[in-house]
């Protein structure tokens, strides 16, 4: 009967194309964690020795001196 209305079972859908673009999907996802993780780990290390290079810039007049003991912020 099944000959008369078109025949027989439609193909299986083709899953080798989805499987590759889920794997480049799950490629690009580690991808991006890692360039997260090494992004957060260079803000840390940049706040960790941020603070001597801040107080020991150049900019500053009389850098090596250190900073004022007055609250006031007096020499």
């Amino acid at each position: 009967m099944g000959g008369l209305f078109g025949g027989g079972s439609p193909a299986p859908p083709d899953t080798s194309k989805q499987e590759a673009l889920q794997e480049k999907q799950e490629e690009r996802t580690k991808r991006q964690e890692a360039e997260e993780q090494r992004r957060l780990a260079a803000q840390i290390a940049a706040r960790r020795s941020g603070g001597v290079r801040s107080l020991l810039s150049p900019e500053r007049e009389d850098a090596r001196k250190g900073l004022s003991s007055k609250l006031g912020g007096g020499s």
